[in-house]
């Protein structure tokens, strides 16, 4: 994660991304604050009725890039397509009726994908 060794502070927010700030605080409007939505902090992460308005969070992606994180991430990409693929062929073997299957392509530039 970029920055990690001067952030102080960091909320988790969804798989993979984080809210990280450069400092704490521990007014009540921010203990009160536990995601964005939620508590006294708004959809745009801002923390509501905080005493230090200057403290803001960044949203931050995060994620193993060592080779052992990607061959994990590998791993269970390969395990879910091979779910799927079972669910598709259960499906046809007990019906003959069509199935839409949407894939979503975020690997290329390629706008037509």
């Amino acid at each position: 994660m970029p920055g990690i060794k001067k952030t102080f502070l960091f909320m988790p927010v969804r798989e993979g991304v984080t809210l990280q700030r450069d400092f704490a605080c521990w007014c009540a409007a921010c203990m009160l604050s536990w995601a964005p939505g939620e508590g006294t902090m708004d959809s745009s992460f801002v923390c509501h009725e905080c005493v230090s308005p200057q403290l803001l969070w960044r949203e931050t992606s995060i994620g193993r890039t060592d080779a052992a994180g990607v061959s994990n991430a590998k791993q269970r990409s390969l395990s879910k397509a091979r779910e799927l693929t079972r669910q598709l062929m259960s499906h046809f073997q007990r019906s003959n009726q069509p199935v839409w299957v949407g894939v979503q392509n975020r690997g290329e530039d390629d706008p037509d994908q």
